[in-house]
Order: C-alpha cells, then sequence, then structure tokens
C-alpha cells in the first residue's frame, strides 16, 4: 500500500513538471512573439520541429498509396481472368444447350416420322397403290427408333453438362460482382490516399518555404530553452511509461527476497541432509575411531 502511495504521488509530480514546462515554453514563445524578428524566428523553429513528423507521415502515406496501388494492379488482373472464365463459361453453357434443343428437335421430327409410318400400315401406298405392310418397314422403323434412343440420349447428356456450366457460370458471376465491388472501394481508398500524400507534400512545400531569419542573442537563448524544456518534457513522458523508481525498488526488494529465500532452503536442506547422516558417522567413529 505505501508503495502505491508513493508511486500515485511521484505520477502527480511527473505531470505537474510536464504542466509546468509546458506553461514555460507557452510563455516563452509569448515574449519571442513580442517582435516581428522573433515571430519570424518562431515561426522558422516551429516549421523546422514540424517538419521531420510530417516527411515521416509522408513517407507512411506515399508507402501505403504503392501497397493499395499494387493491391488494385493484381486484383485488376484476376478480375480480367474472372471475366473471361465467365464469358467462357457462358458460351460453353449456350452451346450445350443449342446442343440440347437440336437433338431434342431432330429426336421430336424422327418421332412424328416413326408415328406416320406406323399410321399408313394397312393403308394404300399412294404411289403404288398397294397395302402397306409394316413388316416390309421394319428396317426403316429399327433404324429410327435407334437414332431416336441415341439423339435423346446425347440430348440428355448435353443438358447435364449445360447445367453443370450454368452453376459453375452463376459462381463465376457472383465472384466477378464482388471482384467489382471490391476494386471500386480499393479505387476510392486510392483516391483518398493520393490526396493525403498531396496535402502532405503541399505541407511539406510550405514548411521548407519558411525562410530562416537573422536572429539575435536574446531570442536565440530563448529558443534554447523552449528546446530544452521540450527535452524534459519527453524525458518525463518516458519516465511516466516505464516503471516508478518505487515499483522498481520493490521489484528488487522482492528479488533480493527471493534469491534469499532459496540460498536459505538450499542450506535448510544441507543440514537435513547432515542430520540424516549423522546416526552412520557416529556408528563409524564409535566402531573404529580412538578409544
Amino acid at each position: 500500500a505505501e508503495i502505491q502511495r508513493q508511486t500515485k504521488e511521484w505520477r502527480v509530480k511527473k505531470l505537474g513538471e510536464i504542466k509546468q514546462l509546458s506553461e514555460f515554453i507557452a510563455k516563452t514563445k509569448q515574449d519571442i512573439a513580442s517582435s516581428d524578428a522573433g515571430k519570424a524566428a518562431l515561426a522558422y523553429q516551429e516549421a523546422q520541429e514540424a517538419l521531420p513528423g510530417v516527411e515521416e507521415a509522408l513517407e507512411a502515406k506515399v508507402a501505403r498509396f504503392k501497397k493499395i496501388s499494387d493491391a488494385i494492379d493484381g486484383g485488376t488482373e484476376q478480375y480480367h481472368k474472372c471475366l473471361e472464365d465467365e464469358g467462357t463459361l457462358a458460351l460453353a453453357y449456350k452451346q450445350a444447350i443449342q446442343v440440347v434443343n437440336s437433338n431434342t428437335n431432330d429426336a421430336s421430327h424422327q418421332r412424328q416420322e416413326l408415328q406416320d409410318l406406323r399410321e399408313r400400315a394397312g393403308s394404300k401406298c399412294p404411289t403404288c397403290y398397294g397395302t402397306v405392310d409394316e413388316a416390309n418397314c421394319t428396317h426403316v422403323t429399327d433404324e429410327l427408333e435407334k437414332s431416336i434412343a441415341e439423339l435423346e440420349a446425347a440430348a440428355q447428356e448435353a443438358k447435364i453438362k449445360a447445367d453443370e456450366f450454368k452453376t459453375k457460370h452463376e459462381a463465376k458471376s457472383k465472384q466477378v460482382a464482388v471482384m467489382r465491388v471490391k476494386l471500386t472501394e480499393a479505387k476510392n481508398k486510392l483516391d483518398a490516399a493520393q490526396e493525403e500524400v498531396n496535402e502532405l507534400k503541399q505541407e511539406v512545400r510550405r514548411l521548407s518555404a519558411v525562410p530562416k531569419p537573422d536572429i539575435d542573442k536574446k531570442i536565440a537563448l530563448l529558443q534554447q530553452k523552449i528546446e530544452q524544456a521540450q527535452q524534459q518534457i519527453l524525458q518525463r513522458k518516458e519516465e511516466l511509461e516505464g516503471v516508478s523508481p518505487y515499483e522498481q525498488i520493490l521489484a528488487d526488494a522482492t528479488q533480493d527476497f527471493t534469491d534469499k529465500k532459496e540460498a536459505c532452503d538450499t542450506k535448510e536442506k544441507e543440514i537435513k541432509q547432515c542430520e540424516e547422516d549423522q546416526p552412520y558417522l557416529d556408528y563409524w567413529i564409535k566402531a573404529f575411531g580412538d578409544n
């Protein structure tokens, strides 16, 4: 509990120091800005302080822009490949349906021809005026029945293929639609990234264009104090992000206690072993020692 209280007080103290340093920086900047030369010096100093961060941000944005651009290039290639596959499947489906319709129509026509031929049995032939005997047309009807069976089988096989092509085409169409949406989203991100890059480039140009003024020793000294205060603020923040000295003391003490306890445990085991060995040693002393 005492360590926690001391740690809390230490953190409050560090935060107070940061606040005081920040107030000192603000007041010193006001003092510098009280003259035109000071304003120019302050503007240059602030530009130089901001420039590294903006350049670093620009580098990160350019890298992100390139990453998105590369992803779009790869995605576009895959998208066009999917489009090509979609077109191939659509054509294959269309051709399979044409085979189905063609064989179905041919089978229907031949079935009608077979029916007409059978209906003529027992009637007069329009050519020779003799009676039509179905037995004399067996070879024709057999060929028609065989052809009809083959056409229907071919139509059924083409129908199965057409259904497969249709299923694959529908799946590919969905994939194309998803990829189209993803590409659109990626292009919107690319446009946004380009705007960010342009804005940061413009900011770099603006900061770089701030002229370096001729400053007197008084302003230079105040600027130096500002830089020192900023470094002190960074140091305080790093200290707050780490472990407090009181927590470190507790950690060191805990580790020291652990080490010493382990040493004590080891010695205790050695003593216990000696006590266990004592009767054996006493026996040998009595049996073979000096009387």
